[in-house]
């Protein structure tokens, strides 16, 4: 497949013959408009591939524990295969991670542990959930500062919208564990002061989703020991219609007898 960059440069020339056909009258190369037309269907791939390898670029650049790696480059990697399935663009942010709607574009830091990736998708959901669009509910505009450093950089509050991003984080996580949580109870928290009344029990209902959905990170001693339940579980259940399955079919045999 071309890149982007090919394909973009390519149609530019392509457009200029059809622009200097038009002007001066001259002939426009044979098989040009087919190529152009190949070119415009090979273009939306292109911008998803480079898509993905700039949401990489960012995502998993960060500096992982070596027991870990495994668990958080599975995370980094879900979240690279989100940002592109939803064409997001996706740059680098420590300080103050934040969603542009208008751009597609979310700023996080890169996934080196688990609640950095609750927030990437968090921000995530600001883009692609209308109702974690924070203008569709009461909200206010605020310094993206909290001491109005960057006068004129304002950014959205609205409560709801921020329930609604964290319960699509549960949703779409590969799995939501303890670290994750805790960074959705501090970041709901910090929006708690303003909040109405309605919106107060709406985060606390979203909390109370979240809690409910927790399990341990598969790479720690709780998570190895929560697999082998549970593959010991789904053993029995198999054994249980494995037994069930001879019982009718005995029985069935005894009916035709």
């Amino acid at each position: 497949m071309r890149s982007l960059a090919e394909i973009d440069r390519r149609l530019n020339e392509i457009d200029t013959h059809i622009r200097n056909a038009g002007l001066f009258g001259l002939a426009l190369p044979a098989g040009e408009a087919k190529e152009r037309a190949t070119l415009i269907a090979e273009r939306p791939a292109a911008a998803r591939v480079e898509r993905r390898h700039a949401a990489a670029s960012v995502l998993m650049s960060g500096e992982i524990a070596l027991w870990r790696a495994r668990f958080i480059h599975q995370l980094a990697e879900h979240a690279v295969d989100l940002a592109a399935r939803h064409g997001l663009t996706v740059a680098a942010e420590f300080l103050e991670p934040h969603a542009r709607l208008a751009r597609r574009a979310v700023h996080c830091e890169p996934i080196f542990c688990e609640e950095a990736y609750a927030v990437f998708l968090h921000e995530a959901a600001h883009v692609v959930l209308p109702e974690a669009d924070g203008r569709q509910h009461r909200h206010e505009y605020v310094s993206s500062q909290p001491d109005g450093r960057q006068a004129g950089a304002l950014t959205i509050v609205a409560p709801r919208a921020e329930c609604a991003a964290w319960r699509w984080a549960f949703r779409s996580a590969l799995v939501w564990t303890a670290a994750m949580q805790r960074e959705a109870e501090i970041s709901l928290e910090s929006y708690r002061q303003g909040a109405s009344e309605a919106e107060r029990r709406a985060m606390d209902e979203t909390l109370k989703v979240g809690r409910a959905l927790v399990r341990p990170a598969p790479d720690t001693q709780e998570g190895r020991e929560d697999r082998v339940a549970f593959i010991s579980r789904e053993d029995r259940i198999r054994e249980i219609l494995e037994e069930d399955r001879r019982r009718l079919g005995g029985h069935r045999g005894h009916i035709a007898s």
